[in-house]
């Protein structure tokens, strides 16, 4: 007779979407106006072990990480905007060092210096309190999207715009 499988549940809410605290220490004009974030998902590389039958599987020694992306509202100075702009660009020293320079001098909100930064993202619990904690590691933004304008839409709308970034790693931790 098969034995029955009974889970120990400890927590029973469920996750809700909106329960998030995110903020990146070289962004401080954007850290107010984050509306959405991602978890980031990770992958491993797998290895083909050869048999003179099949190959079968096993874990690599490469893992891979998505891109994480954040959703914010467009200040209305574009200077959250701007300071990943900026960010981008002295990365990758579009026409001089001097950009690169500037970034590389740069402070962020910790007084860390350099051309990465480090990020947070807390989960809220029901209660609203911190529950997990993720840590990205040299974080730094791969992608800034582009700002639409438009005389024909509605008054009260705002401009919403995503980065991506990659990073070395993150960690994820119980509070």
């Amino acid at each position: 007779m098969p034995q029955q499988f009974t889970p120990k549940i400890n927590n029973i809410n469920t996750l809700d979407k909106s329960r998030f605290i995110f903020s990146v220490e070289k962004l401080p004009n954007t850290n107010y106006f984050i509306q959405t974030c991602n978890a980031p998902g990770v992958s491993m590389n797998q290895i083909k072990i050869p048999t003179p039958f099949s190959s079968y599987p096993v874990e690599g020694d490469k893992i891979s990480y998505e891109e994480f992306t954040i959703g914010f509202k467009v200040d209305e100075d574009l200077s959250n905007w701007i300071e990943i702009y900026n960010w981008i660009v002295g990365l990758v020293r579009v026409d001089d060092f001097e950009a690169r320079q500037k970034l590389e001098a740069s402070s962020s909100i910790t007084g860390k210096k350099g051309l990465y930064s480090n990020a947070l993202l807390l989960i809220l619990d029901s209660n609203y309190q911190p529950h997990l904690k993720f840590s990205f590691i040299d974080i730094f933004p791969v992608s800034l999207q582009e700002i639409q304008f438009s005389s024909t839409l509605n008054a009260n709308e705002r401009q919403d715009c995503t980065v991506s970034f990659a990073y070395r790693n993150f960690y994820v931790e119980k509070i």
